[in-house]
């Protein structure tokens, strides 16, 4: 019996099918625009799931809060690693940041969203995600 159950279990040399993607980086940090004195950040990779599928590694996740620094950034150096197959190209994989801040008081409000898609070519690539938050409408006429 216990043969028959250790022959139906993958072994340690089962092959995840290709092509596969390793995604290693990090979520440097923010400049803020007032009145934010404090951030952080939500991220979480999006990809068509039925497509893709994670082997290893996180998929979302959140900085912790960080002060503006006198050179007015503020820094995180958050990791964000995964390995995800697939088996299809399409629906390639792209990271949504959602920014979110105190001001001085502490009245906490969001500060942007942003995303940007991984890049499908090997090697270092260095990004600036600019972020857009939605307004009310204006007290001005």
């Amino acid at each position: 019996e216990r043969r028959r159950a250790a022959a139906r279990r993958p072994g340690p040399t089962t092959e995840a099918p290709r092509p596969q993607l390793y995604i290693f980086g990090e979520i440097d940090g923010a400049a803020p625009s007032w009145p934010f004195v404090r951030l952080y950040c939500s991220w979480r990779l999006v990809f068509d799931s039925s497509k893709w599928w994670v082997i290893q590694g996180d998929t979302e996740g959140e900085t912790y809060y960080s002060d503006v620094s006198s050179q007015g950034f503020c820094t995180w150096n958050h990791p964000v690693a995964a390995h995800l197959a697939c088996r299809s190209l399409q629906g390639w994989p792209r990271l949504e940041l959602v920014v979110r801040g105190a001001d001085a008081h502490g009245r906490r409000q969001l500060a942007g969203y942003g995303s940007w898609t991984v890049p499908a070519s090997p090697g270092c690539t260095e990004v600036r995600c600019r972020c857009w938050r939605p307004t009310g409408p204006s007290w001005l006429p």
